[in-house]
């Protein structure tokens, strides 16, 4: 091809032995890891040579689902008048990334309170508060108000 990308993914039309040892073997013999660089300790860029793609993302989502990740998720809230659903705008910013280092937190579920439920501590929990208010700009209404009778004059509204 023209990028110089070449892929090929034909799913085998012969019969295969499914057992684990000969699909290893197959594995064994064919799988290559290129290193192609390390960027930086944590940052790894490599290369897999002779595998299908679906073994390629089903490796890539292991490796995914074992990173650590911290997320929102308790989420109280007080006077939402937004337009905003409380449960929409909560699942919303429980997909917020947050940019902190899981390693330096306690796995939740270690600390139990006295009736041996999991309990929220200052080493396994995270604290935001958001205090947003949304006031009206009189000015800028005004601008909108004459600018809506501007272009809606003579059509009978």
């Amino acid at each position: 091809t023209e990028s110089g990308i070449h892929f090929h993914h034909a799913p085998s039309t012969s019969p295969c032995d499914t057992s684990p040892s000969s699909f290893l073997a197959a594995l064994r013999s064919s799988l290559s890891i290129r290193t192609l660089s390390r960027p930086t300790p944590q940052t790894l860029v490599f290369e897999l040579i002779g595998v299908d793609a679906s073994f390629a993302n089903a490796l890539r989502r292991i490796m995914i689902a074992e990173i650590p990740t911290m997320a929102l998720e308790h989420i109280y809230m007080w006077n939402n008048t937004g337009l905003i659903h409380d449960e929409v705008l909560s699942h919303r910013l429980g997909l917020v990334p947050l940019k902190v280092d899981p390693r330096l937190f306690d796995e939740y579920g270690l600390d139990v309170d006295e009736n041996g439920e999991a309990a929220a501590t200052d080493r396994n929990t995270i604290v935001f508060r958001l205090n947003v208010a949304c006031g009206r700009n009189e000015r800028e209404d005004e601008r909108m108000e004459r600018k809506m009778e501007e272009r809606w004059r003579n059509e009978g509204l």
